[in-house]
């Protein structure tokens, strides 16, 4: 199952921010932030796994595949997610991760 979850994380909001350069205030820039686009933090040099971060939502399931029967083209091209916080906090990204098991393995 591949899952979704709103974070705050300051530490990734610093990376992609600009506040200014040789004494230019540059901050404005910040409002044509990238907020879409899906990036590999190892692009970044770092892992989550190594910074601090907080869950502002429970986990969403997103998709769910089973390797032994699922065709090519199973999954829609867009799908719409309720998402209810369970914490305050600026959304600064969507963290994806996968959680697999070997249910009905023998």
């Amino acid at each position: 199952v591949q899952y979704a979850v709103p974070i705050e994380c300051p530490t990734l909001d610093k990376i992609c921010s600009i506040d200014s350069w040789n004494g230019l205030d540059l901050s404005m820039v910040n409002s044509l932030k990238d907020t879409a686009s899906c990036v590999f933090t190892k692009k970044y040099g770092f892992r989550m796994s190594t910074i601090p971060f907080k869950r502002l939502s429970a986990p969403i399931p997103v998709l769910t595949i089973d390797f032994a029967t699922t065709k090519m083209g199973f999954a829609p091209v867009s799908k719409k997610f309720e998402v209810t916080a369970t914490e305050s906090g600026t959304a600064h990204a969507m963290l994806l991760f996968w959680k697999s098991t070997d249910e009905g393995l023998e």
